[in-house]
């Protein structure tokens, strides 16, 4: 016991219960960008669920029941079949939380984005990779 009173403890830490880990579903076709964001997420106590086949992604989101989609804008040369599908996810899961990532995303798209319902958009040009941690925490924990 003199051992505990000659060191300086904090009670929090000792009794701090670690947070559950959170899954995330990285839904992006570029494998480099797929394992740039994996590696930031999962050092940062998230499970990642890498999709980088946009006709898998149904099956990842019933199998694992993630807590938030990272999906990226650019699985489809046309962005409007890009939006009728997050319309359809939205409808089909319409708790899960959607962060939509791309480039070059002017503001008439960005609207076009919001309508279906996303949370946010997150610009690569402007945000650096370590930054979708944040955006994701600050999505879970709100």
């Amino acid at each position: 016991m003199q051992y505990l009173y000659k060191e300086k403890l904090n009670l929090l830490e000792l009794f701090q219960i670690p947070a559950e880990s959170k899954t995330v579903l990285l839904a992006e076709p570029e494998e480099y960008l797929l394992a740039l964001y994996s590696g930031y997420l999962t050092n940062n106590n998230f499970s990642v669920k890498p999709c980088s086949q946009i006709r898998q992604l149904d099956g990842i989101i019933k199998k694992h029941s993630p807590d938030l989609l990272l999906f990226s804008v650019h699985f489809y040369e046309d962005i409007s079949q890009g939006l009728d599908f997050l319309n359809s996810l939205s409808r089909d899961y319409p708790t899960l939380p959607v962060v939509t990532l791309g480039h070059n995303v002017g503001n008439d798209i960005l609207k076009d984005l919001m309508s279906t319902g996303i949370v946010s958009h997150i610009e690569r040009k402007l945000t650096r990779p370590k930054d979708i941690v944040v955006v994701a925490k600050t999505i879970l924990n709100s």
